[in-house]
């Protein structure tokens, strides 16, 4: 049985670093590089069999519908409101397997005590830990797409 191969793709090299010590096998800088182009050539030209878009980019979508294997998934977890120009040829003639996902699917306990007991490391996710009181700042942070920025953490007092 093949062991399954992480890629993680953004336009952040600091990004990509901190993928690569999370356990992502390999990384692509799509605006260095054409990221269909070597995410073809690191599955060996098949794609690859699951794809994640967590960027959120109006060509997000139609990429990963391109790259991805035949009866492949591609999940979006993105908040966009612009169309994306996916061509339903591709979904249709790869039986794409397309979802939606909101990030949460009631596992917010079981999350919250893997953590507690310690089993998930999260030290370094965080990058930000403003107060409640000051939540528009948190959201100008996340907007501002500094790439410093990992995950923002609201304080309650």
């Amino acid at each position: 049985m093949t062991k399954a191969k992480i890629i993680v793709a953004d336009i952040f090299d600091d990004k990509l670093e901190e993928a690569k010590k999370l356990g992502a096998h390999c990384t692509v800088n799509a605006k260095k590089e054409n990221m269909i182009e070597v995410v073809r050539k690191l599955s060996d030209g098949y794609g690859p069999t699951v794809s994640i878009d967590a960027a959120g980019l109006v060509s997000s979508l139609a990429d990963l519908a391109e790259v991805t294997c035949n009866a492949g998934r591609v999940i979006t977890m993105a908040f966009l409101e612009e169309p994306s120009q996916v061509a339903i040829f591709k979904i249709t003639a790869k039986e794409l397997d397309i979802r939606g996902s909101r990030l949460q699917n009631n596992k917010f306990d079981e999350v919250i005590n893997a953590v507690k007991n310690g089993d998930i490391d999260i030290s370094g996710l965080v990058s930000h830990k403003i107060p409640f009181a000051d939540t528009k700042k948190a959201f100008d942070l996340i907007d501002s797409k500094d790439s410093s920025i990992k995950k923002v953490a609201l304080i309650f007092d």
